[in-house]
């Protein structure tokens, strides 16, 4: 099945915030990482929207990203409209449970 990179915007409905840290969120694996939303483009360099869940030196959750920045990946999957979820409330301990 195809598989894709997470977008910001699915970070941010998770629980991803920009201006402050919200570190209770399924998203939360303790790794920096990208996403495949672009931020910002200048001359020279580009940012991509990046998940900072691991830096205590950041004051936030998201953010532009210097392309350039070693850092890992999320993987996404799209599920079909035809999925039950039989289970679980969508929270790190108690996740959703898809049929």
């Amino acid at each position: 099945y195809p598989v894709g990179l997470i977008t910001l915007d699915e970070v941010i409905y998770a629980g991803g915030v920009y201006g402050k840290k919200n570190q209770n969120y399924y998203l939360n694996n303790s790794t920096n990482y990208w996403t495949m939303s672009p931020w910002s483009f200048g001359v020279g360099y580009a940012y991509v929207g990046g998940v900072y869940v691991s830096d205590d030196d950041v004051d936030r959750d998201v953010s532009g990203v210097n392309s350039d920045d070693v850092r890992g990946v999320r993987a996404a999957v799209n599920l079909s409209s035809y999925v039950e979820i039989t289970g679980g409330n969508g929270t790190f301990d108690n996740p959703y449970v898809v049929k």
